[in-house]
């Protein structure tokens, strides 16, 4: 139950854009895990919203992201294993890459390369 509280609370924060300070860092009065959001394009027009963080899953905490596209609800997808760069996914959704070198997949459909239009520093406040 405090989990799904706790992504409640994250997709409110970043809906809403509420805690927010000049670089757009997010934190997470929980944890105190400062959320980094980027906005990537993925051609045709297509913009995403990939919000960095960590959710606490039986007392370890699970990196994870929360992409929200333009008229679908958030989609929160967790870190998985890789040996180079980073893969999250759920399964349907996938978002991967290494360094600013990223794509965003949507079940079979090909992968879309993104590039980031508006990166926020990872800057301590």
């Amino acid at each position: 139950m405090k989990k799904l509280l706790l992504i409640l609370l994250v997709i409110s924060l970043i809906g809403c854009g509420a805690n927010t300070n000049q670089t757009g860092i997010f934190i997470d009065p929980s944890t105190e895990n400062k959320i980094v959001l980027i906005h990537y394009n993925c051609g045709n027009n297509r913009e995403i919203s990939v919000s960095f963080t960590s959710i606490n899953q039986k007392n370890s905490l699970q990196n994870t992201v929360i992409v929200n596209s333009q008229g679908s609800k958030p989609i929160i997808l967790a870190a998985k294993q890789v040996t180079s760069g980073f893969l999250y996914t759920n399964g349907k959704y996938t978002f991967t890459g290494k360094g600013n070198d990223v794509q965003w997949t949507i079940g079979r459909m090909m992968p879309m390369k993104c590039t980031i239009v508006n990166h926020i520093s990872n800057q301590k406040y």
